[in-house]
């Protein structure tokens, strides 16, 4: 609507909504202040670096960060196995890294596969507290 005059047809619409915002698009406005946006720009920042598969040194470089008598998961295996048992778990480990990294969740299932062991923490443990649960997992085998 423009005026007492009803815009029906596409055109007559284009024409109305062009009178009234021509003015304000064609006209610069003084400002009292401005900002200079160059000194805001920030360098782009490329991500594609992060779709690149983990490196085994990026692996065992982290693995060597970690603190050696805390465990990084609720496996409860510390940084003192993953370094000790290096030569026998490496290959594995990082075939898991990368599948997983990857989204090759084939073989996801198998983290929820392990054996349950008890060990009595006393010697006559009768009690479910007396008792402290081992988990044997088989996670890595057969990737």
């Amino acid at each position: 609507m423009e005026g007492d005059r009803v815009a029906i047809s596409q055109e007559d619409k284009h024409q109305v909504l062009f009178n009234h915002f021509e003015g304000g698009l064609e006209r610069e406005k003084a400002r009292s202040v401005t900002f200079n946006l160059a000194t805001f720009h920030r360098a782009r920042i490329y991500l594609s670096v992060l779709e690149e598969p983990f490196t085994e040194e990026e692996i065992w470089a982290t693995i060597q960060s970690l603190p050696a008598d805390r465990a990084p998961g609720p496996d409860g295996f510390t940084g003192r196995f993953y370094k000790t048992c290096s030569p026998i778990i490496k290959s594995d480990l990082i075939t898991a890294i990368v599948f997983l990294q990857q989204g090759d969740a084939r073989k996801l299932e198998l983290l929820n596969s392990a054996y349950l062991t008890l060990i009595p923490k006393k010697v006559e443990a009768l009690e479910a507290k007396d008792f402290r649960p081992k988990a044997w997992y088989t996670v890595l085998q057969n990737w």
